[in-house]
């Protein structure tokens, strides 16, 4: 039987018994951060363990597990910070890493997620429960489990360094903006009757109060120092015409929900897309900066030369080139003040999305061109790292799902036609 362990229950009522005022500090591993294999760490998962040494605390070697499908699992490696999961979690503790790896490639495969749900008491919201988890009757591990579960704990203790010193790098590029951005000077300047405020306010071309009060704020930081974004940008990216039904049958295609942070990832060749008259023709070329169109939300993303494969992005992305450092400036935009500038520039009567005209006049600080080289220097290193981890990744999937299917004695001709990522 598996050491199954709960992740942390806790409640927002202070009179419950389960209320924890560290709670609301404190940064958990939730469901959303475990994908196959690795635990998708965030920014506020870099620092450090508020609660810690408790036994819903990650340790090196533990298996992280939803509650609810899909199915997937992770693993957790030393250099994941020691931060509790969460309620809709589990942990399974104190395996040998021989069969912690067997585990992650039954758990990241549907035919044992239709066992667990198949088990489940509910249909409408099926969950994957303790006793079940304990109880399940796992294939033995192949001979062949220890050299991969050798090199599947390297990769993960790699991929897991290389999001840290993402983060990290980010980080610094965010303190530095800070000191012209900082969200204690960008105070609103609030609009309401009986308030009178100098002409200058209403010298813009719209006397709406939202655009009077964006076109404040961008003045003043223009007192600054600051520079726009069309100083800094060659002419975006040439119009691109869209697919058409017909194009090539397949085709690796990039949404806003792909990107979660700066990084774009290699995907897989998609299927026939049903909106294709949505994605550009014109696949993202190397230093392209494509920043989402739907600023409530903002993303931005890099194209570091590493990238090898061709990838059309969706129209919601309004796509850039800087005449220098792209990545570097890529840092910057990610930062939480230019954030906030971004989601001030949104067009309409919802206030979401904005166009190339507006994000024309964002204010950027001007920092120094040796700054930014190393910046991109590091930026490029890190990317490329990373995709080569994607590649080992792709390795280290098939054969996990190759043992599964010899296994579980799964013609691998047909696990495979089940299109599993």
């Amino acid at each position: 039987a598996l050491g199954c362990l709960e992740g942390w229950r806790i409640s927002s009522d202070p009179a419950s018994l389960l209320y924890d005022p560290l709670a609301e500090e404190s940064p958990r591993y939730r469901q959303a951060n475990i994908g196959i294999f690795a635990l998708n760490i965030e920014a506020e998962h870099c620092q450090r363990p508020i609660v810690e040494s408790r036994p819903y605390c990650v340790l090196p070697g533990d298996v992280v597990v939803p509650r609810i499908p899909p199915l997937h699992a992770s693993l957790a490696s030393e250099s994941h910070p020691r931060h509790p999961i969460d309620g809709n979690c589990f942990l399974v503790r104190g395996m040998r890493p021989s069969d912690a790896a067997w585990l992650l490639a039954l758990l990241n495969e549907k035919e044992l997620e239709a066992w667990f749900v198949s088990r489940s008491g509910s249909q409408t919201l099926p969950r994957i429960g303790l006793r079940d988890l304990r109880s399940c009757p796992f294939p033995d591990p192949p001979e062949v489990i220890l050299g991969w579960s050798t090199r599947l704990f390297d990769w993960v203790e790699h991929y897991t360094s290389n999001a840290i010193r993402l983060f990290s790098l980010q980080s610094e590029v965010s303190s530095h903006v800070s000191e012209w951005l900082s969200d204690q000077d960008e105070e609103e300047h609030r609009l309401y009757p009986g308030v009178f405020e100098s002409a200058e306010l209403l010298s813009d071309d719209s006397w709406l109060p939202k655009h009077v009060e964006v076109e404040y704020q961008q003045r003043e930081l223009m007192k600054r120092g600051v520079i726009r974004l069309k100083d800094l940008t060659k002419n975006t990216a040439p119009v691109s015409p869209r697919l058409k039904h017909g194009d090539a049958s397949t085709s690796r295609f990039i949404t806003l929900k792909d990107v979660g942070s700066i990084y774009l990832p290699s995907l897989e060749p998609s299927l026939p897309e049903t909106r294709r008259g949505r994605f550009f023709a014109m696949p993202v070329r190397h230093g392209e900066v494509p920043i989402s169109s739907l600023v409530a939300n903002p993303k931005i993303a890099y194209v570091d030369p590493s990238l090898t494969e061709e990838i059309r992005p969706i129209d919601h992305w309004l796509r850039f080139m800087f005449r220098e450092t792209p990545g570097a400036w890529a840092l910057t935009l990610t930062c939480p003040g230019i954030a906030a500038q971004l989601q001030r520039l949104a067009t309409g009567s919802a206030l979401q999305f904005t166009n190339t005209g507006r994000l024309m006049e964002l204010c950027i600080p001007d920092i120094d061109r040796n700054l930014r080289e190393r910046w991109q220097n590091r930026l490029d290193h890190l990317l490329a790292d990373r995709r080569r981890l994607d590649d080992d990744w792709k390795g280290l999937r098939l054969e996990g799902r190759r043992m599964v299917a010899s296994a579980l004695n799964i013609p691998w001709g047909e696990m495979r036609e089940r299109g599993l990522k």
